[in-house]
């Protein structure tokens, strides 16, 4: 059987506003014990990582006040949930993706 993306686990993604702060943002994280989070930014979404709080806030010395927008990576590239995960791993080989946020529906 070859599995597909929609066969796969996928943990539901922690998803914030683009005006909650950098300090909000890692204190949600936190709790919900994740590395990432997605940044709903009007009809986009964009994702912050860990690496990103080392290569962003730490080395561009930002305010932890300042809005999580500043660390978000957008231009998400997406894939159909019937998609084989052979391909999705193509995919990402690609695009040079390391992290996939999956979401039900898409």
């Amino acid at each position: 059987m070859i599995a597909r993306v929609k066969d796969a686990y996928i943990q539901k993604p922690l998803i914030v506003d683009e005006t909650l702060s950098i300090y909000d943002s890692v204190q949600k994280m936190k709790s919900e014990k994740v590395t990432s989070l997605l940044v709903e930014n009007k009809n986009e979404l964009g994702i912050v990582t860990d690496a990103d709080f080392r290569e962003k806030f730490v080395l561009e010395r930002l305010n932890a006040d300042d809005s999580i927008l500043k660390l978000a990576t957008f231009g998400l590239i997406e894939i159909n949930k019937n998609e084989f995960l052979f391909n999705a791993q193509l995919k990402m080989t690609k695009h040079c993706v390391k992290l996939s946020e999956m979401m039900r529906g898409t």
